[in-house]
């Protein structure tokens, strides 16, 4: 936190409703100053928006009070753009990275005191949350955050502000790392929360016992020991029954005791997702696709008055400004040099680049290779140009066992009547109980799970969809951009499934906490220098994208020009020193509980993770 003590933002006392919903109660004074950062977070639906809008000045505060002390500047979500005062004449044609990073440029420049930003990295490439994250550490002034991109939050953050449950928690730390305390103390007081229910519980259970061990013992009081004559039994009387009332005052001060333990919840505990191996026809051959000499560029001719397409059309995202006849050279451009690169069964592959670069564009053409496979059986065959009109060229090798599941952010194919459970179970052989366990990883339980999808909001049913997708039998899930609209709840939850998920999975993301988490390997799209690695060999959290980080690659398999044949010793020990050591854990704890007596529910359930290990041990040649 700055040492600086001027003071930007107070408020007192706060209370925000949405409607007659309380969102927010603040009973305490809380101060804001200059060369702070603050994180506002929560999960979706929270009231972090409508609580950045009343300390902006947007909203009326219910209860309470917020003093302002300095010029305040807003830049809001992508799609608030059409409630702006003077929109830009090109606002249309703008996409989502470009509007965001002219609104911040346009916010940093006004010299305003207190900057607010409603989710600035949600249509930003890498790249462009590096340079944001140097404007932000380099404000002189108060910034507050909405986000859910976690390495930014730990980048520039000098107070992480959770809305949970109506109640504001604060948590200070240093620059950087302020989310990871954040989360360390968060676990901390989750471990005590456990504890004290284990000691809880534990003192319950010695009452209990020692209540029963006190009763018994007093009713055997009450009786004269067997060979007393009538008159010693009259005489002992008394004796036994003052043995019998002390115990039984001893009992009632236990019962007191026990009655007077604090009631406590037991601390929510997550319903492990075991995913059946065999469902999703697991591919044994060592190769599931392979990509030989893939190239991707762009057409001649979009500049010039007789193009087809719009850029927009093409979906290259910020590419747009650099093709909208700025910059004529850009005709023909390659996005994609030549690239080859072999992907085996159970890795998880995060294809990245900058947005224009062609990730989704690869997608496509694997995509339509498939398709076209499906169709004719002709498993070998070469790229073709998308549908946009992307020219690409190479040959993809799939795997006739391939079973593709593709999510893209599109969930118009869900039937808006039906609730999530139904939706599911429409397209999977997995129970009800399973289902309701996978749609809670992702917070969507209770009367959620059982309201029509037409009436949750567009992140809910982007959760709806990739649950549906992942208990599917697919064996194979290219997923385009799956956390964007998810909070950071729901993308933390996103990675364990993933991860436990027996089938391959590529997918595009910036987000770098989540690559770092889920993938296996890396797939980077890039017009001079792509490459396909294994994530030990790949530092995503490295503060620049270029120089050092790209010269370590250098060494990498499948780089570009780098011969298929110099490649195959690397490829036949993938497995990274963490996967192995991961694995080898895990595998240790399943076979120690499969020695030991268990239910027959815990044994099948052990039985369904041995199965999965085994997959997964021949996938690491171990």
């Amino acid at each position: 936190m700055s040492t600086t003590t001027t003071i930007l933002l107070e408020i007192n006392a706060l209370q925000v409703y949405y409607g007659d919903r309380l969102i927010a109660h603040i009973p305490d004074a809380v101060r804001m100053y200059r060369g702070e950062c603050i994180g506002l977070i929560g999960e979706n639906g929270a009231g972090k928006t409508s609580l950045m809008r009343v300390l902006a000045g947007q909203l009326e505060a219910d209860a309470g009070q917020v003093l302002r002390h300095g010029i305040i500047e807003v830049v809001g979500q992508w799609d608030e753009r059409s409630q702006m005062e003077q929109p830009p004449a090109d606002i249309q044609t703008l996409s989502g990275g470009e509007w965001t990073k002219r609104r911040i440029a346009a916010a940093l420049a006004t010299g305003a005191d207190i900057l607010m930003l409603d989710e600035p990295t949600s249509h930003l490439d890498v790249q462009s949350i590096r340079e944001l994250e140097k404007q932000v550490r380099a404000y002189d002034g108060l910034i507050i955050v909405i986000s859910h991109d976690r390495t930014f939050l730990n980048e520039v953050c000098t107070r992480i502000w959770e809305l949970e449950d109506q109640k504001l928690h604060i948590y200070s730390g240093e620059r950087p790392g302020a989310y990871k305390q954040y989360r360390e103390e968060k676990e901390r007081i989750n471990k005590e929360m456990w504890r004290a229910y284990h000691n809880r519980e534990a003192e319950r259970e010695r009452l209990q016992e020692m209540i029963g061990e006190k009763k018994s013992s007093a009713s055997k009081a009450s009786r004269p020991k067997k060979g007393l004559t009538s008159k010693e039994m009259r005489l002992a009387r008394p004796h036994f029954n003052r043995k019998q009332a002390k115990q039984e005052k001893t009992v009632k001060a236990m019962e007191q005791r026990l009655s007077k333990l604090v009631s406590m919840p037991r601390p929510y505990e997550e319903e492990k997702l075991v995913f059946d191996v065999n469902y999703h026809n697991p591919i044994r051959s060592k190769t599931l696709l392979e990509g030989e000499g893939l190239q991707l560029r762009l057409p001649s001719g979009l500049i010039s008055g007789s193009a087809a397409l719009s850029i927009s059309d093409l979906g290259l995202g910020d590419a747009a400004s650099r093709l909208r006849g700025e910059d004529p050279s850009q005709e023909g451009r390659t996005l994609l040099s030549p690239l080859s690169f072999r992907i085996r069964p159970g890795m998880k592959v995060a294809i990245t680049g900058s947005n224009g670069s062609g990730k989704s564009t690869l997608l496509h053409t694997l995509l339509r290779a498939y398709d076209q496979a499906c169709q004719d059986g002709e498993w070998k065959r070469a790229a073709e140009p998308t549908e946009q009109g992307v020219l690409a060229t190479g040959q993809w090798r799939l795997s006739p066992r391939m079973q593709v599941g593709y999510f893209d952010q599109r969930v118009d194919q869900l039937d808006k009547n039906k609730h999530a459970v139904e939706q599911v179970r429409a397209t999977t052989s997995y129970s009800e109980s399973i289902v309701r366990i996978a749609l809670a990883r992702l917070h969507l339980s209770g009367r959620l799970a059982l309201q029509p999808v037409g009436t949750l909001s567009g992140g809910e049913r982007v959760k709806v969809q990739l649950i549906k997708l992942l208990l599917s039998g697919c064996n194979v899930l290219i997923l385009d951009e799956p956390t964007n609209y998810l909070d950071i709840q729901a993308r933390e939850q996103l990675e364990r499934v993933l991860k436990d998920y027996p089938g391959t999975v590529l997918f595009v993301s910036h987000d770098r906490t989540f690559v770092s988490a889920v993938a296996t390997h890396e797939l980077r799209i890039d017009h001079t220098a792509p490459y396909f690695k294994a994530m030990d060999e790949v530092n995503v959290n490295e503060p620049e994208h270029k120089g050092s980080l790209v010269q370590a690659r250098a060494e990498g398999p499948y780089r570009n020009g780098q011969s298929k044949g110099a490649t195959d010793s690397k490829e036949r020990n993938i497995a990274t020193h963490e996967e192995r050591m991961r694995f080898e854990l895990e595998w240790n704890r399943v076979l120690s509980a499969l020695s030991l007596p268990q239910s027959d529910a815990a044994k099948a359930n052990l039985e369904q993770q041995y199965s999965q290990l085994l997959v997964q041990r021949r996938n690491l040649n171990l």
